[in-house]
């Protein structure tokens, strides 16, 4: 197995979501880096250690190995999968699934809806059973489905194991979402996802293709925006972060921080890197590099006080307030960024 980074090696390769997050406190899904370690402690019945080894990921392996050993098994890669970026998440995205999976205390889950269509019956389909569904295709063929509390599926939706969807998150009417992908909580999706996440309350609400992608949370992308996932010329793709550069395959979509929005109709190039607090209106295939704080495009700020009088307008709609904390993450790190 590869030999995990440290937490401080590690950090900067999961720009830009580091910005305003500690690396532990990133949630992907149900479960932060941090939590996954946490409950697979308690699986084990034994106490946590001082420094939990969040650098690794746990494997279904490790998870049934905690439940029928009561131990937590050592760090090889038998039983764990050394994280060296931010796309491991994305490749990895299955594993993530399946351990949440085996990890969640148990749901209550009502039976298929007749309004669901999920071809031969299976039980690879776990409907929260305060979720609400209307007449949908489900593929398990390939992964289960997991659809958490209060989730609204629309008609018309297309959905692709595997496949997780977090709590009180709506599915719009005629949504595909394919099989690899992670949305959050409190999300609104429509149009058609590949292979890709959505960290919490963020939208991606209509038409337009996000393949290859990990949005971070509190972002928008509006109406028409598309992501480009492979290159025309087939080639490989390398992501330029800071402090490193990523090499990410032939197909790689975007990376975009914590509370960035684009415009309607926005075309993201192949490989793309947006910081955190952008709000973007390109017109044409953005650039590849894309800094924290652009206003509309490249070289053009967004000035502070009207960057959180918008970030505070977007909680309210959710009927939330921009936390104090996190103001106080935007202002430091933008003042270190503009002096």
């Amino acid at each position: 197995m590869p030999k995990a980074k440290t937490i401080a090696q590690l950090a900067p390769l999961f720009y830009p979501f580091t910005q305003l997050i500690p690396l532990g406190q990133l949630q992907f899904g149900p479960y932060t880096l941090t939590k996954r370690w946490q409950l697979l402690y308690k699986l084990a019945g034994v106490a946590e250690p001082t420094h939990l080894p969040i650098t690794y990921l746990p494997t279904v392996t490790a998870v049934q190995f905690a439940i029928q050993h009561k131990l937590v098994a050592p760090l090889t890669s038998k039983y764990y999968i050394a994280i060296q970026s931010s796309l491991c998440l994305l490749t990895h995205a299955s594993t993530l699934i399946s351990i949440d999976a085996l990890l969640q205390p148990k749901q209550p889950l009502q039976a298929v809806p007749i309004t669901v269509n999920n071809g031969q019956a299976t039980p690879n389909l776990f409907i929260h059973k305060t979720a609400s569904i209307q007449y949908c295709y489900a593929d398990t063929t390939n992964g289960p489905i997991y659809i958490s509390a209060s989730v609204q599926i629309q008609a018309g939706v297309c959905l692709q194991g595997p496949l997780y969807i977090g709590a009180n998150t709506i599915i719009k009417m005629g949504a595909s979402l394919y099989g690899n992908s992670i949305i959050g909580n409190n999300c609104l999706v429509g149009g058609e996802v590949k292979n890709s996440i959505l960290m919490s309350y963020s939208n991606k609400a209509h038409h337009g293709y996000l393949g290859n992608s990990i949005i971070g949370n509190w972002c928008n992308l509006g109406a028409g925006t598309t992501n480009s996932n492979l290159k025309n010329t087939a080639g490989a793709i390398t992501l330029q972060l800071p402090t490193a550069k990523l090499p990410a395959g032939n197909k790689c979509g975007m990376l975009m921080g914590s509370y960035s929005r684009t415009a309607i109709n926005t075309s993201i190039n192949t490989g793309t890197v947006i910081g955190v607090c952008c709000n973007l209106t390109n017109t044409q295939l953005s650039p590849t590099v894309i800094p924290n704080f652009t206003w509309a495009t490249v070289g053009t700020p967004y000035l502070l006080p009207k960057l959180l009088t918008h970030l505070q307008a977007w909680h309210t709609l959710h009927h939330t307030t921009l936390p104090i904390q996190v103001q106080k993450a935007i202002t430091q790190l933008y003042l270190q960024q503009h002096n």
